[in-house]
């Protein structure tokens, strides 16, 4: 989000873009957390360090199609 303000910093007091992009980026970060649960379980709090493979900048993010197409684990 900051690196589009530099671009084009009039973007920062349009209120209806910022509630856009704030709403998309949270539920991006809980979708994350969602299939990670559903993937994986949910580890103890032993278990939850080292065990992820993120990219570089410490974070993973999937595509729209990535998580439409996701299927369905069993139990």
């Amino acid at each position: 989000i900051m690196k589009k303000f530099v671009v084009q910093p009039e973007l920062s007091t349009d209120k209806g873009y910022l509630h856009h992009t704030l709403k998309y980026a949270i539920n991006r970060g809980v979708t994350e957390q969602w299939i990670m649960a559903r993937i994986r379980g949910f580890p103890s709090h032993e278990g939850t360090e080292g065990d992820f493979a993120f990219e570089l900048n410490g974070r993973r993010s999937l595509s729209e199609k990535e998580f439409r197409t996701l299927e369905p684990q069993s139990p």
